[in-house]
C-alpha cells in the first residue's frame, strides 16, 4: 500500500501540475517563457532522508529539491518496486512536512531490462 501511495503521490507531485500547462503549438514554435522564478528556489541533493539537512533547506528558504530516482534500485525484481527501503518514503515525508516540492529525476538504466548505463530495447 505504501508503493502505491508514493506512486501516486511522485504523479500528482509532478506530472498534475503540468496538465494545464500544455499548448497546442506545434513543436519548436512555442513561446519562450517568461523570465521568473515562480514560487521561490530549489537546491538538488544527493541523499534520501536527513532530517537535519532537510531542516536547513527548508530554513535557508528553499521550496523545491531535484533528486535523483534511480531505477535500478527501485525495481532490483522485475514489476516489484521499493520505495521505502532506498528512503524515498522518508524523503517524501519529510520534505512534506517542510513545505518542500520534490523534482524526482528518473535516471539511469536497471540491468534486469539493458546491459549498459543507457536504455536502448522496448523492454
Amino acid at each position: 500500500m505504501n508503493k502505491i501511495i508514493t506512486t501516486v503521490f511522485i504523479l500528482v507531485v509532478i506530472a498534475l501540475p503540468t496538465v494545464g500547462t500544455l499548448k497546442p503549438y506545434p513543436t519548436g514554435l512555442e513561446p519562450l517563457p517568461k523570465l521568473a522564478i515562480p514560487n521561490g528556489l530549489g537546491v538538488n541533493i544527493h541523499f534520501r532522508c536527513e532530517p537535519r539537512d532537510l531542516d536547513l533547506i527548508a530554513e535557508a528558504g528553499f521550496k523545491f529539491i531535484r533528486m535523483d530516482l534511480t531505477w535500478s534500485g527501485i525495481e532490483q525484481d522485475k514489476g516489484v518496486y521499493d520505495f521505502e527501503k532506498l528512503g524515498y518514503d522518508a524523503l517524501i515525508k519529510g520534505c512534506t512536512k517542510r513545505d518542500i516540492r520534490i523534482l524526482y529525476i528518473l535516471d539511469y538504466s536497471n540491468k534486469l531490462y539493458e546491459p549498459d548505463r543507457s536504455v536502448r530495447s522496448e523492454a
